[in-house]
């Protein structure tokens, strides 16, 4: 009996080693990425780079190893999943067939990966994916990461424009389209958002912000209020009937659309005496006590709209009003 559990623990010890070294095989492209790059770094040809080139390449080498490294642990979190028979989707009903090597694309700031996970199907259902849910995945192949880079910069800029900010920080190409369906689906729980944090009644010491202003952009010729189009096809048959092109100071006329924005916001009790104004005009005397600090505007609420006139805003359900900072409605 000793010489057969001598044996098993042998056989077991054998499995447990052979686990390890498949394990740490899944990192090998890794390593072998990192030693090149060391070896690269110390080599005549990076030695005669210039610092514009030499910063390219390192980020190209540090990109693809960071895509490496996450190919390397999703492959990982694939050989050590393991099936279960508790799935359960939110309509109460169990997921009891399953099927390995449901593969996905997915796309990180630093380059593209590929997931395989256990599929847990029911027929006339959705497939779940535990793994899916515990890497917190969205229904978008895009990674978090590029969808909160999309986010910032399609505030600032057009999508095309946004797209190649966004395809710049990183070693993918994201285009025009990507982004317009990455930003859409970002505010996708935009009415929800400002519905949960909608502000309790403010002390009647509380003043209320009120402000308005517009910006012109251009629009497609059938987009513009009937006035503006009118006066587009006046100028137009001016142009024809005279045979010269538009003025280059008139080619902005007749060809925008204006959106009237309004906002809202509470602005708190803020004493202060002249020297807390003085100080915060000029700065902070060297011998006198700190300024008391400003008012600071809170639940604000920031309303756009290309359709509705400024005069509707009064309209408007406490719902958009937000806490955590300035939110938007485009109409």
């Amino acid at each position: 009996m000793a010489v057969d559990a001598s044996i098993a623990h042998e056989r077991v010890a054998g499995e447990a080693a052979g686990h390890e070294d498949a394990e740490a095989a899944l990192f090998a492209a890794v390593r072998g990425h990192a030693e090149a790059v060391i070896a690269w770094a110390g080599s005549e040809q990076a030695l005669g780079l210039e610092h514009e080139e030499l910063e390219k390449q390192a980020m190209q080498a540090g990109f693809e190893f960071m895509r490496l490294l996450t190919q390397a642990h999703l492959d990982l979190r694939t050989a050590r999943e393991q099936r279960r028979d508790d799935v359960t989707g939110a309509d109460g009903d169990a997921r009891r067939i399953c099927e390995d090597g449901h593969e996905r694309t997915r796309v990180m700031i630093y380059g593209p990966v590929r997931t395989s996970r256990i599929a847990y199907r029911k027929q006339g259902k959705k497939n779940l994916y535990p793994q899916d849910a515990e890497l917190n995945w969205g229904p978008q192949s895009y990674s978090a990461g590029i969808i909160r880079r999309n986010a910032g910069a399609v505030a600032a800029a057009p999508f095309g424009q946004a797209a190649a900010q966004v395809s710049a920080q990183g070693a993918i190409h994201l285009g025009k389209r990507q982004s317009g369906e990455l930003a859409v689906a970002a505010a996708a729980d935009f009415e929800a958002f400002c519905a949960s944090r909608r502000p309790v009644p403010c002390d009647p010491a509380t003043g209320l912000l009120l402000t308005a202003d517009g910006s012109a952009f251009p629009v497609l010729p059938g987009a513009l209020r009937p006035a503006t189009a009118k006066a587009a096809a006046a100028r137009a048959a001016a142009a024809a009937a005279s045979g010269w092109p538009d003025d280059p100071g008139d080619l902005r006329k007749s060809r925008k659309r204006m959106a009237e924005l309004a906002a809202v916001a509470d602005i708190p009790p803020a004493p202060r005496t002249p020297g807390d104004i003085l100080a915060a005009l000029f700065g902070p005397g060297s011998d006198g006590p700190p300024a008391n600090p400003g008012p600071k505007a809170a639940g604000k609420t920031m309303f756009a709209s290309v359709r509705k006139p400024c005069s509707t805003s009064a309209t408007w359900p406490p719902a958009w009003t937000c806490d955590d900072g300035p939110s938007c409605r485009f109409v």
